[in-house]
């Protein structure tokens, strides 16, 4: 058996090596661009999954059992797996009558003495410090962005919880947000300037 792929602290040496073409079966499935459609592991025997067994006709019926089990499942839960749906009828069923729905817009929600992240304020301002806003898109799943670089193509963060503001700072906030599916949110910004 190949040795397992180095950890991540080798990660840049192992980059080097794929690229070189120098690492093993085992440690190049790593590094692969795609997976089997299918893969059974015995993981009594393989716990670190190096030899898949969805080939091997002596696992066939446990192969199928897992098969049905999925099927099942999809059945149970409505999952529409890929390809299951003509895409077509995946558009008319989410975007009737091709109307594409929109991601509302994001709205920024600070958090300083006289207003305690309780209203809304979208045009920014000046507020004693430190402080924090945290944003909010009332499209249920939407993902929002951030930035505060002023540029035409700037560098979105993926928001994930309030944004800390010290004293002394002045930023223009700038957000959007999108939701698979929809359209993506107009952008919003405001300056907020911090004492």
């Amino acid at each position: 058996m190949d040795p397992l792929p180095e950890p991540p602290s080798g990660h840049g040496r192992t980059s080097e090596r794929d690229a070189n073409g120098e690492l093993t079966d085992t440690q190049a499935q790593w590094f692969a661009d795609t997976r089997p459609a299918e893969e059974l592991y015995d993981l009594q025997e393989d716990p670190h999954e190096i030899e898949n067994l969805a080939d091997d006709p002596t696992h066939e019926d446990v192969l199928e059992r897992l098969r049905g089990a999925l099927d099942d499942w999809r059945q149970r839960t409505g999952d529409r797996a890929a390809g299951r749906e003509a895409e077509l009828d995946m558009r008319e069923r989410v975007w009737p009558d091709g109307d594409q729905p929109t991601t509302a817009t994001p709205t920024f929600v600070p958090n300083a003495p006289g207003n305690r992240g309780l209203e809304p304020d979208n045009d920014g301002g000046t507020f004693e410090g430190p402080m924090t806003v945290k944003l909010f898109c009332p499209t249920q799943g939407a993902s929002l962005a951030y930035t505060t670089d002023d540029s035409e193509d700037p560098h979105w963060e993926l928001y994930s919880g309030p944004i800390h503001l010290d004293r002394g700072e002045r930023v223009r906030l700038r957000t959007k947000a999108v939701r698979y599916g929809y359209a993506e949110s107009d952008e919003r910004q405001a300056i907020f300037e911090v004492e």
